[in-house]
């Protein structure tokens, strides 16, 4: 398991939807072909609504429509700070570690 912003960053770039990162870190896999992995998962309606909210204040701020910042990008963009921002990965697993420790 990855334990530094460094090796979170190696490991973001392998699954990178970058085809030059894809081409350097799986040669056999064609270049511009990602393998997209579909999940779901429970949010409290709340948060749920309160995320989307945030993202739509967003991409008015952005001047763009609210379908280019929906839930999909946002998500995406915070698994990426996850896997490459040292200071949120740490946030992320202190909060983990709390909700494990509450249970």
């Amino acid at each position: 398991m990855p334990r530094t912003a460094q090796d979170r960053r190696e490991l973001a770039a392998r699954f990178s939807s970058s085809p030059e990162v894809e081409r350097a870190a799986a040669p056999e896999v064609t270049p511009g072909r990602i393998r997209i992995v579909q999940f779901t998962f429970k949010l409290p309606f709340g948060r749920h609504h309160a995320f989307t909210t945030w993202l739509g204040e967003v991409a008015f701020t952005l001047g763009v429509s609210p379908k280019w910042v929906g839930l999909q990008a946002g998500l995406e963009e915070l698994v990426g700070l996850a896997l490459t921002d040292e200071t949120t990965a740490r946030k992320l697993e202190a909060r983990l570690r709390k909700r494990v420790s509450d249970r």
